[in-house]
């Protein structure tokens, strides 16, 4: 169920977008508004394609070190938006 509202909140923010942008002068081809269809795409089928290969990674890895991770990857991002 989780899943199903995450595909909820990212179609009504893609919406928005796409409201957004009416009328922008010159989107690049391909695009609706400030949302890249290609790039959706892109990223739906990877997406869909690459989570079973996630999920069995996630659950032979061990909790203490994927918390480890994650504790170490969230300040590197973090920084790294930051710092732009």
């Amino acid at each position: 169920m989780a899943g199903k509202r995450w595909c909820d909140v990212a179609g009504v923010c893609a919406f928005g977008y796409i409201v957004a942008g009416r009328g922008v002068v010159g989107p690049p081809d391909g695009s609706l508004a400030y949302v890249s269809l290609p790039g959706s795409a892109i990223i739906a089928l990877s997406s869909v394609a690459l989570a079973p290969i996630g999920a069995r990674l996630v659950h032979r890895l061990s909790p203490a070190l994927l918390r480890r991770a994650f504790a170490l990857l969230l300040p590197v991002f973090g920084l790294k938006m930051q710092l732009g």
